[in-house]
This record gives structure tokens, sequence and C-alpha cells, in this order.
């Protein structure tokens, strides 16, 4: 078999190849399918194999096999139905994920990403956040949610890779500013300091690969493994646990730099929970009057950010990428909402319909 591959990389035509019968059309269609993985992407295939289901033919080392030469017989490892069980071990060995691949760490630096990509196998970038969920307060009069947010990337290779950018900072925790008047209940500085920290980090990773990165949106990205708390509505996971540290998630916001907004994008009555009530539509059997843990609801009753209607709350369940983080936030004050209501909903919201 090593033989008939530098017979083939030689040019040789297939009539006159060491081997016989089908294999010559197995070594060009594999021999092609390499060089062109290597030539196109860049990317030096682990492992190639064939198999009838009877025979299994597992090459070491393809690239220099097929496109380097000279091809060993050391790195060709065959093996037949009737031995497979007794040679598992080795076939897992020679081909398992566990073998093959080294997992991304859970973040890099900017100075890290070339380990790991460069400019020509990047294929796309995301902005993202770390979401950190503390708690604070006296446990006597209850604890309070507190949400630190760390501007982070993701990119996204051509072989579907996820990396992300991360680097330290002290982050910036969701709460209200005031306008001058001391009155104006809107994120504004929170994602306006967020949005700075994620164009610097954006700066920086752009420097080290040498191109300027454009994020692209949402509807780009490969997604995450889902959540346990997402139903099957949700298509598309944006969100993922950040690995060894509970309540901390990395949550791809694509061409936004926060998964909120500064203030929803329409003026809506259901914000207060007394409103709701008077049309039979609350959620829970009074109003939040200050954040909670349960349920998880950072911003209080009739604050901009909140949602008190039980039909909204009821049909999210299965679409919202955040229960995890905030079970009552404003769909209108999230920039995922157009995620997790595409088009026009039906029946309509209650606050407008479409997202």
């Amino acid at each position: 078999m090593a033989e008939a591959i530098d017979h083939w990389r030689g040019g040789s035509g297939l009539a006159s190849s060491p081997l016989s019968g089908q294999w010559p059309d197995y070594i060009d269609q594999l021999g092609n399918y390499v060089k062109r993985m290597n030539a196109i992407h860049g990317h030096r295939l682990p492992r190639a194999v064939i198999s009838s289901g009877q025979w299994l033919v597992v090459f070491i080392d393809p690239v220099s096999a097929f496109v380097e030469g000279p091809a060993q017989s050391t790195s060709i490892r065959f093996f037949e139905r009737a031995t497979f069980k007794n040679e598992a071990s080795d076939i897992y060995r020679l081909i398992s994920k566990d073998s093959l691949i080294t997992e991304t760490p859970a973040s890099v630096r900017p100075t890290e990403v070339l380990k790991f990509l460069t400019s020509s196998t990047l294929d796309k970038c995301f902005h993202a956040v770390l979401v950190s969920y503390e708690t604070a307060g006296s446990t006597v009069f209850g604890k309070k949610p507190r949400i630190s947010i760390h501007p982070a990337l993701v990119l996204q290779d051509l072989a579907g890779m996820r990396l992300t950018v991360l680097e330290e900072s002290d982050g910036e925790y969701m709460d209200y500013g005031a306008d001058e008047e001391g009155a104006d209940l809107s994120l504004d500085t929170h994602v306006a300091m967020v949005s700075e920290v994620a164009a610097a980090l954006m700066r920086r990773t752009s420097e080290q690969l040498g191109v300027e990165l454009r994020p692209s949106s949402t509807v780009d990205f490969l997604g995450f493994p889902k959540q346990p708390l997402q139903g099957p509505e949700v298509l598309t996971s944006l969100v993922k646990d950040f690995p060894k540290h509970k309540d901390n998630w990395i949550i791809v916001t694509g061409q936004d730099t926060h998964f909120v907004r500064a203030r929803p994008d329409l003026a809506c009555d259901f914000h207060s929970w007394g409103t709701c009530n008077a049309e039979q539509r609350a959620a829970g059997h009074t109003a939040i009057i200050r954040p909670t843990m349960s349920p998880k609801a950072l911003f209080a009753d009739d604050m901009p950010h909140h949602c008190a209607h039980r039909d909204v709350l009821d049909r999210r369940e299965s679409r919202c990428q955040i229960p995890m983080i905030d079970e009552r936030l404003c769909c209108r004050s999230c920039t995922f909402a157009p995620v997790c209501w595409p088009g026009t909903v039906n029946p309509l919201l209650p606050c407008g319909g479409a997202a």
C-alpha cells in the first residue's frame, strides 16, 4: 500500500498501480481529498480512514504519505473485522477524539490567539461577554443578585473551532445610572463602558492577527451545545458555561457588545405588576419590589428592564437564552429579541407583536 501511494503521488496511472482491484481508486480518492484539504484550507489532517465494513485502514500521517512522501508502511495500520474486538484499544488510540484533538482552553489572551489560528484560518469574529452572577448583602435581610460583565470575543475558524478571547478586567456591574437630574432609569452608562472595553479588546486582537476584525451577526454563529434550561425552540445556543467557575457564562452577542440594550426599544405598561394584574395577567402573586434570586430578577417592578406579564414569561420559557441570569428581563430590552422571537410572533406579544 505504501508503494501504491508513492506510485500515485508520482503521477503514474492507476492501471499500473502495485495494488489491484478497487484499491487504486481508493488511493486516488483519498489522496486527492488529503491534498485538497491541505492546499485549500491549510489543514493537516491528523488521520485518514477508509473502510468497507469488513476491514479498516488507518493512515497515521496522511499528509506525510500523500503530499510530502515517501509513504511509510509503519504509518499504515490494517484491521480486519474478525479482529476488531481484540484490537479495539488500538483502534481507539488511533482515531478517537481524545487522541486526536487538543481542546481549546476556556479562554486565551489576545497575545495567545496565534497559537490556535491565523488570519488565513479565521472565519468569523463575534463580540461576547463573560457574565458573572454574584450575590451581595446580609443573609438576615436576604441576599441580592449582582451581575458583572466582562467583554470578550469569540473567534470561529474555518474548521468550526471556537476560541474565546478574554482579558482580566474589573468588570462592569449592571446598575442603573442617572441623568443630570438623577431621575433617568437607563443602562446608558453601563452599556457605553462595556462597549468601550470591548472595542479595546477587539483592537488588541486585531493587532495580533494583523487584520482588522469586523464582528458578525449572531445568525452566523455555529452555536454552543444547548444549556439544560433551554427548550427545543432555541435553535442556536449563544451561551455556554465557563469551565470550573459556577455561575459564570460566556454569551455570544454578535455585532452588539452586550446582551442588554440601554433602554427597551418601545414604551410598555407591562413593566408594572399592577398594570398586568388589572388585566389578570400578572406573573406571581405580588410585585417584585427589589432584586431577587428566586425568581432571578435584577430589575424590580416598574423598572424599564423588568417584565411582569405572565403570558410573555410563560411563552419565552422555551426560547430565552439567559433564564439562568434573569428570568424577568424585558425581551424588548434584550439584544437577543430577534433571535428568540424571530419575525412576526403569532399570537402577538401584548407589547406589540414583532420583535
